[in-house]
């Protein structure tokens, strides 16, 4: 039967169509294959008697037949509103508490137990924090865009994290987080003694390979090698001499009393081979700016935001100090994303070693600790004779970097001159050490104006030298030391720095000629 345009019902059986008397009101009676009639109601609502917009039907069930095919060709006027007009809903038999309705104008939302499990709009799909969604290979389908507001497990049901996966990660590119990337290229391969670092958008860098302990000297007679093996090992000082160049290795100290330019540690580190150079600024802040967000490196869980490690700073013993690379530490078993002071991150030989063992001698299970005469046991104060001693600071990769704050200076290939010089929030007109972001030195105030160079910490204003170890900076508002307008960028701190030492000390001092038995350098590629 087929009323104007608008509505198409096909039944099954015979129908008796009964009390056709009036515009406002249809009364249709099924036959039932079991014998006797069913009803049928169709409700005309409005002025038109022609437009049909509701219908129900009474009393069918499994014994009485089935309904067959229902057809809605056209609703000229509106919507078929299934519920009521104010709260559509439809309901499954046998479960009043699921099935689908409206939740607010233009959201649907998918209902069990009486809650709404999933809503629907144009702005994309909802899911509540209890469901779980879940696919089989069979099944599987594409999402655009998903957003979770509490954790995501992959290979998990109990994810601890926004996204915590139990098992490895593959990425054909990048794994990203603001202003960072990780892993550009994971089949690149550093030369032996350098480490991959992952590149930062903020800094404007690509993956890039930094020596994994400060420079040391080497001498060779034909062959060359980034870690030295196979050559003599030797404590460098001065510019680089026929038959010299850095590499990088645990045992000697550091290559020391070198000038930054041309002739100096970068030609110590350009001579290396093809790509080799000084590490830059940007190429420092990367690797700086990934320690601060990898959460192993906070000593101290219970003190808001990160403690570093200021490295070998408390001037005893009153000089650089070595290694070995038996005491280079095993972090596998680490979970890099809780502080170092977790439970999760204790001392596991062959594990988890970055506390190490013992009294900070020169023990290998000293480990980062390795002859600075402290340990981890002690109360974290950044600079001082306690836990914040610690050499050694992880990526976000897993790769273990040594003394990037303290033992000596290290030279990055950047230069400014007086001209251009940063400048303080406290204009003393003397050259002092100031805070990034607050007065931490007398009443010399902080880093104000960066002149465009990008040496600002990408980490709350909140974090100080003082109390969380990122270091300081030293502007000169004088000619530079020993003469001259231009000031090269020394980094880290040395073993007498104490609590102005850490990955983000800037010392802004030095001509590029200058030269001391605390200054260094480190190379990259």
């Amino acid at each position: 039967m087929k009323f104007k345009k608008y509505l198409t019902i096909l039944i099954t059986g015979l129908v008796l169509v009964a009390g056709i008397a009036g515009a406002q009101s249809w009364s249709f009676w099924r036959y039932n294959v079991a014998g006797g009639l069913n009803p049928m109601n169709v409700e005309e609502l409005g002025s038109n008697a022609d437009r049909i917009t509701k219908i129900w039907l009474d009393d069918l069930d499994a014994t009485a037949g089935t309904i067959g095919t229902l057809t809605i060709s056209s609703v000229a006027n509106g919507p078929l509103i299934v519920g009521t007009s104010t709260d559509p809903d439809i309901r499954f038999k046998g479960d009043a508490n699921t099935g689908f309705s409206q939740v607010s104008d233009g959201v649907v939302g998918l209902t069990t137990d009486g809650s709404n499990v999933l809503t629907a709009s144009t702005t994309g799909v909802t899911i509540s924090s209890t469901t779980t969604l879940a696919t089989t290979s069979a099944t599987k389908a594409d999402i655009e865009n998903l957003y979770v507001s509490g954790n995501v497990g992959i290979g998990t049901d109990a994810p601890g994290y926004e996204l915590d996966v139990a098992g490895n990660i593959n990425a054909f590119d990048y794994l990203t987080r603001p202003n960072y990337k990780t892993a550009e290229n994971t089949y690149k391969s550093c030369p032996l003694g350098y480490i991959l670092v992952p590149g930062s958008e903020k800094y404007g860098t690509a993956d890039f390979c930094v020596m994994k302990y400060e420079a040391k000297e080497c001498n060779f007679s034909s062959a060359t090698t980034t870690d030295c093996s196979g050559q003599t090992k030797a404590d460098g000082s001065g510019d680089p001499a026929d038959e010299q160049w850095a590499a990088s290795y645990p045992e000697n100290k550091p290559w020391i009393t070198i000038q930054q330019d041309s002739d100096s540690a970068q030609e110590a580190c350009s001579q290396i081979g093809t790509g080799f150079h000084l590490i830059t600024n940007a190429e420092w802040m990367t690797i700086a700016d990934n320690i601060i967000h990898t959460p192993i490196n906070d000593l101290d869980k219970d003190t808001a935001l990160y403690q570093l490690a200021t490295g070998h700073t408390d001037n005893s013993p009153a000089a650089s100090v070595t290694s070995t690379a038996a005491a280079d530490p095993t972090v596998s078993g680490c979970n890099l994303n809780i502080s170092l002071e977790e439970t999760a991150n204790a001392y596991a030989s062959a594990s988890c070693e970055l506390r190490g063992t013992g009294d900070g001698d020169h023990s290998d299970n000293a480990h980062g600790y390795y002859g600075t005469e402290q340990n981890w046991s002690t109360t974290y104060s950044p600079g001082a004779a306690n836990a914040s001693q610690l050499r050694t600071h992880v990526l976000s990769n897993g790769e273990v970097i040594w003394d990037l704050a303290g033992n000596v200076w290290e030279w990055t290939d950047d230069t400014v001159t007086n001209t251009h010089m940063v400048t303080p929030s406290a204009d003393t007109g003397t050259s002092d050490w100031r805070g990034y972001f607050s007065q931490e030195v007398g009443d010399n105030g902080y880093l104000a104006n960066a002149q465009g160079f990008n040496i600002i910490p990408n980490i709350s204003t909140s974090y100080t030298g003082t109390s969380h170890g990122i270091g300081r900076i030293y502007i000169d508002v004088d000619d530079a030391a020993p003469s001259g307008t231009t000031h090269a960028f020394l980094r880290g701190g040395a073993w007498n720095s104490g609590a102005y030492a850490g990955v983000f000390t800037l010392f802004l001092d030095s001509a590029p000629a200058n030269t001391s038995a605390a200054f260094g350098f480190r190379c990259a590629r």
